[in-house]
């Protein structure tokens, strides 16, 4: 109770200093992009907030952190993909505010070839202004990255302007391992404000017996009528990311979503989930497709939670409610985690449905510590069964700092064993760049063909926002 106390305490002398010293960012349409649901991909002044120094504390002495990105200015938003079947070939995407001819934030990248032990890291040419053709929007991110079952890796990231006149969704692929990207090629793409593109999420089908082993999904929120409706599209690509089809309403009757998220079965089936509404009493939704994408049936509740506060007590940076979903490439049970503040902080959770989606289990807690906050879930489950599930933790230091969780459960959901660290030294997020409110609104993970998690995730402890993972 103390600790919660002095948390509000230090929030709002925080809150006060920051709008005393520095005003309110905002778009040209009124839109305050730290709080708003719309791009997480907010305006970035490298000089406007001090950064100050991190602190060391101890860590598990079996596992070494990574910076893999090494660059003075902010990465954030973090996803990461690892090789089918050559787990040292390691691709992750970000929010990339490093110097670029356009001048704002970027689709970064970075890769490995080693395992993780070194990294290099640029961004995705071609998407913003003055960086090549054949888009010239101002700014770029929100990326997903995703190897197909082939070995290419596939990245798709949000371009838009400013004033929120123009956005698309934009796709690259690589065959060398993310050494080098093919031209850019728009999924969808608007000229009005009046329709916005936003958190666009990929997955591939990756089972060689699927009937549509190689087509790639992704799912996106749509927003129109200025910002007041929100619906969840998806298109799909049968021939590896050259062309995509119109896109396709998967969200049913629901005008109030964000958060999409695909992943794809062993038997073709795909399935996006959502939260609507995704704040207060919020909302778990899924639907699926059973050819491929092309028709879609009604979507089927599968949780309901509390929303978290935004930002939590204790923090400045803005979270969400956003879902992520995996499949069983076994067996077909579906799992959805997400984060839900029904016991006064924020908890991780689980559902799963093992009649396609049909029903859905009653929810499990993920973390092992129900004290704290716990929230940016990701999930992977391994060729054995295995699910994992990596968070962001402010359980393991006596302030509001992040570490990375990662739990995992042996039974399909049924229940976790207790959540291991990964990080080696806490996280203070008033090093973000953005003077404590942006981390990005999400972290990555995948497992690769080794049964072992490769968590990416946005780390400050350099003193600016970087992402980070960690070895073995």
């Amino acid at each position: 109770m103390l600790r919660r106390i002095s948390a509000l305490y230090l929030l709002a002398f925080a809150v006060a200093t920051l709008i005393i010293t520095s005003g309110t960012v905002k778009g040209q349409d009124g839109l305050e992009p730290l709080t708003t649901s719309v791009s997480g991909v907010v305006a970035f002044d490298p000089q406007r907030y001090a950064r100050p120094a991190g602190l060391a504390l101890p860590g598990p002495a079996a596992i070494t952190n990574v910076n893999t990105t090494n660059n003075t200015l902010a990465q954030n938003e973090t996803t990461i993909t690892v090789h089918p079947t050559n787990v040292n070939n390691v691709v992750g995407g970000v929010n990339d505010y490093r110097s670029s001819p356009s001048g704002d934030v970027n689709c970064g990248y970075t890769r490995s070839s080693d395992g993780g032990l070194s990294w290099s890291s640029g961004i995705i040419q071609g998407v913003t202004q003055g960086n090549g053709g054949p888009f010239d929007y101002d700014a770029a991110g929100d990326p997903t990255v995703y190897y197909a079952g082939d070995g290419a890796v596939h990245f798709v990231c949000l371009g838009f302007d400013r004033t929120y006149g123009r956005s698309a969704l934009v796709a690259v692929k690589s065959t060398d391992n993310g050494a080098t990207w093919t031209t850019p090629v728009a999924i969808v793409q608007s000229n009005s404000s009046n329709t916005f593109h936003d958190k666009e999420m990929l997955t591939i089908d990756t089972t060689a017996s699927s009937p549509y082993y190689g087509r790639l999904y992704v799912a996106w929120t749509q927003f129109t009528g200025f910002f007041t409706t929100s619906r969840v599209y998806v298109a799909y690509s049968a021939d590896g990311g050259t062309t995509w089809s119109l896109p396709i309403l998967v969200s049913g009757s629901h005008t109030s979503v964000q958060g999409a998220h695909p992943a794809a079965g062993p038997d073709g089936a795909v399935y996006v989930t959502w939260c609507s509404p995704c704040s207060g009493s919020a909302r778990i939704y899924v639907n699926k497709s059973s050819n491929g994408g092309a028709t879609w049936g009604a979507p089927v509740q599968a949780a309901s939670l509390t929303g978290l506060p935004s930002p939590l007590t204790g923090n400045l940076f803005r979270v969400n409610n956003f879902p992520t979903a995996a499949v069983d490439q076994a067996n077909g049970t579906i799992y959805v985690t997400y984060a839900d503040y029904a016991a006064g902080n924020a908890d991780v959770m689980l559902v799963r449905s093992t009649d396609q989606g049909a029903t859905w289990s009653a929810p499990v807690r993920v973390n092992s510590r129900p004290q704290d906050d716990q929230f940016f879930q990701w999930m992977d489950v391994a060729a054995n069964g295995v699910i994992w599930i990596c968070y962001y933790d402010q359980s393991w230091n006596a302030t509001n700092w992040l570490d990375v969780s990662c739990s995992r459960s042996t039974n399909q959901g049924i229940s976790f064993r207790r959540a291991g660290r990964a990080t080696t030294q806490s996280s203070n997020p008033a090093n973000d760049g953005f003077g404590g409110t942006f981390i990005g609104d999400y972290n990555g993970l995948s497992v690769g063909s080794n049964n072992q998690p490769r968590a990416l995730w946005t780390d400050t402890r350099a003193g600016n926002a970087e992402a980070y993972t960690a070895n073995p």
